[in-house]
């Protein structure tokens, strides 16, 4: 499983977060505003990702134990299934934003254009975080006849 995920936990940390926090930058230098908001992602976190990441091949167990502590089978972690909270506090940033900053604001990458994205966040944002089990135990659904 590592040797699949530490990829994109190491793409996270090391690309994703830097992009953003440049887009931020970006944003308040063009319009002239000084607004703080970094997609946060602590000091530890960016060492068990980088030790595991580099050594994971001749020292696994050693390198790669406490990333593994962070992965949950039944429960979203940030590390593995992605920060909302630090992507909602972007995306809030971002938004009222749009069209100030660029020219095309809806002209991105995206297959279905940033409305897609942003409506699923929407839809399923209180949700992800009410939601604290994936896999319910059977014992919750038994029906009971009369």
């Amino acid at each position: 499983m590592v040797q699949d995920q530490i990829r994109t936990s190491y793409f996270i940390v090391y690309y994703i977060k830097p992009m953003v926090d440049n887009m931020i930058k970006l944003m308040n230098c063009e319009l002239g505003e000084n607004e703080t908001v970094e997609y946060e992602i602590t000091q530890e976190i960016r060492q068990e990702v980088k030790n595991c990441y580099y050594m994971r091949n001749k020292f696994f167990f050693y390198f790669c134990e406490r990333y593994c502590e962070h992965f949950d089978l039944t429960s979203p972690t940030d590390l593995f299934d992605g920060d909302l909270r630090e992507m909602k506090k972007i995306i809030n940033y971002m938004q009222p934003r749009l069209k100030k900053a660029f020219d095309y604001p809806h002209n991105n990458i995206l297959t279905d254009g940033i409305s897609f994205e942003l409506n699923v966040l929407k839809m399923n944002w209180q949700l992800v975080f009410d939601e604290k089990i994936y896999f319910r135990p059977t014992e919750q659904e038994h029906l009971l006849d009369a």
